[in-house]
């Protein structure tokens, strides 16, 4: 009894692999088997490349296995590599037309390529008949529930790494990206509106731009670059994001932001660490101005978050040595704690106000009700580290709550750097030595 095609099945061939995997992933989901190999070599051709053309559509109860294959994208091409089977229809945009169950695992090297880059991009993105560049991203699900993608490496994609909309009930674990940044934003694993109930582990390498992101915005004017689910909810919640290693190129290893009345919460980061650089890039030359974001005043259409859209983040356990700030934060900040987190290097602050006009953003952040406990603090330049760096925030801006217990302090010149016009600032401290 078949347990599993493969596209070198004889009833599979086909003059292009893409079509020849969307041949076994067809016949696997017509009989019920449901299960597709896709093996190291390529019969067709006689290598260990399979050349991608075409996206694969993933149905219901598909599981793909990549068992030490080599996959890549054909030059000039404008595709995904696996989407979900609905994507880029108007079933994709149904709850009724909801999918399940679906997984990509890797057995052994398992490595999805970007291959050259093409000629797409965010500036050229619905442009002169180019598609929207989302194309550009190797894996992209929409209104999925129930998926695994695992034991995975992404080299050098076009675009995002990985794009999940409206899914829930997920695994993404075992993913290691190494980009040498000759394109642009190219994220690792980015959660888009409605992504809840998902779990992120073991993920270390190199990413062009945030590794992971959760993203609860809607910033296109066009339509046709917004995914939409009717009637779901955008929030983004219940997530645990753990071990987590590498450098995100001037940009956050995490990084969460949400607009317009979205809202993201119960959030757990834990398990943290940036590193060298695996490879040399042109903007190694740039800071990386902070290990975990939280919050952005801009790209939205009607509103950045307001107090109570953004709480119970819940961070531990994070190791920075290579990031100018530990944590950042802009917009609001409510319910959070954050614990066990040891900096030295060139690290000047544990938490900090986004600094001013990044990615158009105006600094300044509300804060209430934020617990910070375990942290041991090796300064470089005393009179540049601060605890708390809130010397940009805006005026009306405030800190109600904040607590700092149980840590230690060295060569680090103060408590609090705070903006002159912050109008309401609380601060409460148990256990805090100071050294140097």
């Amino acid at each position: 009894m078949k347990t599993f095609y493969t596209p070198n099945d004889p009833e599979c061939r086909a003059a292009r692999d893409s079509a020849a995997i969307q041949k076994a992933v067809d016949l696997a989901h017509e009989t019920g088997v449901n299960s597709v190999t896709i093996p190291r070599i390529n019969e067709r051709t006689g290598k260990a490349v399979w050349t991608i053309d075409e996206a694969i559509r993933l149905p219901s109860g598909m599981s793909v296995t990549l068992d030490n294959c080599f996959i890549t994208m054909a030059d000039d091409v404008m595709c995904n590599t696996f989407i979900s089977q609905t994507l880029y229809t108007p079933e994709a945009n149904d709850p009724a037309c909801r999918l399940y169950n679906i997984s990509i695992r890797g057995i052994g090297s398992a490595i999805l390529d970007g291959g050259k880059p093409n000629d797409l991009s965010e500036l050229t993105s619905l442009k002169d008949g180019r598609p929207y560049v989302a194309v550009n991203s190797p894996i992209f699900f929409m209104n999925v529930e129930g998926f695994a993608v695992e034991n995975i490496s992404i080299l050098n994609q076009r675009y995002w790494g990985m794009r999940f909309e409206f899914c829930s009930r997920g695994k993404i674990r075992d993913i290691f990206t190494n980009v040498c940044c000759d394109r642009r934003n190219q994220d690792g694993i980015n959660l888009r509106n409605g992504c809840h109930d998902i779990l992120i582990e073991n993920v270390h390498g190199q990413t062009g731009d945030d590794t992971i992101a959760l993203s609860a915005i809607d910033t296109n004017l066009n339509p046709a670059a917004n995914y939409i689910v009717e009637g779901m909810s955008w929030d983004i919640h219940d997530v645990i994001i753990r071990n987590i290693s590498g450098a995100a190129v001037n940009h956050p290893l995490v990084a969460l932001r949400n607009h317009n009345g979205a809202r993201i919460y119960n959030i757990t980061i834990e398990d943290i660490q940036d590193t060298e650089f695996l490879q040399y890039t042109p903007k190694n030359r740039f800071e990386r101005y902070g290990i975990i974001r939280i919050g952005n005043n801009s790209y939205y259409r009607i509103r950045p978050s307001e107090m109570g859209e953004t709480y119970n983040i819940t961070i531990n356990n994070v190791h920075v040595s290579h990031s100018v700030r530990a944590i950042v934060t802009q917009a609001t900040l409510k319910n959070c704690r954050f614990s066990n987190i040891q900096a030295s290097g060139v690290c000047r602050s544990i938490v900090a106000v986004t600094p001013d006009g990044w990615a158009g953003a105006p600094a300044g952040v509300q804060i209430e009700n934020l617990s910070v406990s375990g942290v041991t603090f090796q300064g470089m330049h005393r009179d540049e580290t601060a605890v708390f760096d809130f010397s940009l925030m805006r005026e009306g801006d405030y800190v109600k709550g904040l607590k700092l217990s149980d840590s230690t302090l060295e060569n680090v010149g103060k408590i609090v750097d705070l903006a002159s016009n912050c109008c309401d600032f609380e601060l409460e401290q148990n256990g805090v030595q100071m050294r140097g």
